[in-house]
């Protein structure tokens, strides 16, 4: 984030002051030289005194790995790991017009597009077959590298780097395995990462072959008081590269030397989540596992994949490009929720399995995440919310949220625009009210008759005048015709996809429901609820059967919009066949509706 404009001090996870309140004591700009495991202390470079330790915890991070090449020590040969690093790369882009981005990884792709993003000419190698190859596989990978190619990145797959020299002209000469050598001003390594535990190998922990402490499930090492987190520790044979595993392993081992001896660390999510001009490259899950079902869209720049156990659980996600039910996704994940067969069809045809109800925030249960990197869920967002972190800066600081990869930050904007869980329950709430008005009027119409008196000197007669001359039959026709043609547009919203930008769509079918029992109201002003004969019967018959059957619709769907009702489930089975059946009985109704006007006035 250095590289567009903020400070070191700005991307700090917690300020000095937190640690001074929380009674942690900070000590910074002191390198530890040694680990005494007999003695319980560490040492420090210079004349700082060891310091003694009951428990210990490494969390020392990782540094880039440089490949045992000639010539990765020359200048402008640069790794992309940390602040002096971007520093370094920041100042020699000045200068430098030609860069080689090695590594066709996550870190890879944004060091390529930050170099490109400030006018270089820039080529990316990768060692594999396609980029990000621990990630994504070739289908979704060819999508990416059309989006990176967009960017104006050149892209060079199987490609090994041999050596790195100067040459005439004082450029750097990179020399590809069974290739040309490329010319360039600055070359940056993004290819992986190298554990920092020679520390604790000094120290007589036990450690991989190729670096990491050995921990267990407990996060233990080979001493049972020292412990390790984050990228330095080896897990069942795994360096987690990844900032939710070190976060995960952190919170085991807070709760674990806090009294929770039960919580063990036993897999981190390997989700990873990179954004490039706006497109997202996400994973989620074990969307690689053979077993089971994938369920794969694609069109012209998005790919998507679904990856169901053999019972059809969902248990992962692929996707390349924008995709507006990622949050989504990973709570059905995290759930192991299942899809419906209506579900994979939609998935299979238009790339998207719950329709725009679930791009409403404000809809998602309590335990959806929004932030993926840091695991923090809508709830907690809301709870934060009600205790005054009311912008997207106090929610950050109170939560964590959006402070990794950023990608979860139109969602706090969301929340913070004054869209929280109450606004749902309300909006939920009058849509049940004017629908069940609706349904009850539908049904009065059905079964009650407006009795004709012959006096002339009631009330009742002076209402029945509505419907006995021809004027006010007139005026009040018209209204009932207006009011149905608005309430039909504004069930357009979900289908035209250029109305998405006009107004949610909560809105759109709460006055969806208004406008039906408007119809209603000024249908009783137009008949009197009187069906006719022939023609007239089977016009009100539909116009009054769509009223109820629309009513019904409406009730299930403010049922579920509260996902912690006892209601949310059987209403979310049963809304799709009322809102179906309303649209089939919708059709005749305008063909009724031409004949009955032409009748009116012609015959």
């Amino acid at each position: 984030k250095i590289a567009k404009g903020y400070l070191p001090e700005e991307i700090v996870l917690r300020s000095r002051s937190w640690y001074r309140e929380n009674g942690i004591s900070l000590i910074t700009g002191q390198r530890v030289t040694g680990i005494d495991i007999e003695a319980n202390c560490v040492t420090f470079e210079g004349e700082r005194e060891a310091m003694a330790f009951d428990q210990l915890i490494l969390a020392t991070g990782s540094r880039a790995y440089l490949p045992p090449i000639p010539g990765v020590e020359l200048a402008g040969v640069h790794s992309y790991r940390n602040i002096a690093d971007l520093t370094q790369i920041l100042e020699e882009t000045q200068s430098a017009k030609t860069v080689a981005v090695i590594g066709g990884g996550l870190l890879g792709l944004e060091a390529a597009e930050f170099l490109a993003d400030r006018g270089m000419e820039t080529t990316l190698l990768q060692l594999g077959d396609f980029l990000m190859s621990a990630q994504l596989n070739q289908e979704a990978s060819q999508v990416l590298r059309q989006k990176v190619e967009s960017l104006g990145i050149k892209v060079l797959t199987r490609s090994r780097t041999e050596s790195i020299s100067r040459d005439s002209s004082s450029s750097l000469s990179l020399k590809i395995v069974d290739g040309e050598a490329l010319s360039f001003d600055m070359i940056v390594f993004a290819a992986g990462i190298v554990p920092n535990t020679e520390i604790a190998a000094e120290a007589g922990l036990r450690c991989g072959v190729n670096g990491g402490v050995i921990v267990s499930d407990t996060l233990q090492s080979s001493e049972p008081h020292v412990f390790a987190i984050g990228e330095c520790a080896l897990h069942r044979n795994q360096i987690y590269g990844l900032v939710a595993p070190g976060y995960a392993m952190a919170s085991v081992l807070a709760k674990r030397l806090s009294g929770q001896e039960k919580e063990k660390f036993v897999k981190g999510d390997l989700s990873t989540r990179l954004k490039m001009a706006g497109t997202d490259v996400v994973t989620i899950g074990d969307y690689l596992d053979p077993r089971g079902q994938k369920l794969v869209y694609q069109d012209e720049g998005h790919y998507r994949v679904i990856a169901l156990n053999r019972r059809g659980h969902v248990i992962g996600a692929m996707a390349v490009g924008s995709w507006s039910e990622l949050s989504a996704v990973q709570y059905a994940r995290d759930s192991r929720a299942k899809l419906t067969k209506k579900q994979k069809a939609h998935f299979l045809s238009e790339g998207l399995i719950g329709g725009e109800d679930s791009l409403d925030l404000t809809q998602w249960p309590d335990k959806q995440l929004v932030c993926n990197c840091l695991r923090v869920s809508k709830g907690e967002l809301c709870a934060a919310l009600s205790d005054g972190a009311d912008t997207c800066a106090k929610l950050r600081e109170a939560t964590g949220a959006s402070t990794v990869c950023g990608s979860c930050e139109p969602l706090l904007q969301t929340l913070v625009s004054g869209q929280p869980p109450i606004v749902t329950a309300r909006r939920g709430g009058a849509l049940v009210v004017f629908s069940f008005l609706a349904l009850v009027l539908g049904v009065l119409a059905t079964v009650y008759r407006f009795p004709v008196p012959e006096s002339v000197e009631t009330l009742v007669y002076r209402i029945d005048e509505l419907w006995r001359d021809t004027k006010i039959r007139q005026i009040t026709g018209y209204v009932v015709l207006v009011v149905s043609v608005i309430g039909t547009l504004m069930s357009l919203r979900k289908r035209v996809s250029w109305l998405s930008a006009l107004g949610r769509f909560a809105n759109w079918r709460l006055f969806h429901s208004v406008f039906g029992l408007a119809s209603l109201v000024t249908l009783f002003a137009h008949t009197g609820f009187r069906f006719g004969d022939n023609l007239n019967f089977w016009l009100m018959f539909t116009f009054i059967g769509l009223n109820i059957l629309g009513a019904a619709a409406g009730i299930v769907a403010g049922l579920e919009a509260n996902p912690l009702s006892p209601f949310n489930a059987p209403a979310r089975r049963l809304r799709p066949v009322l809102t179906y059946a309303h649209i089939v009985l919708f059709w005749p109704f305008p063909v009724l509706l031409t004949f009955h006007i032409i009748k009116s006035y012609h015959w």
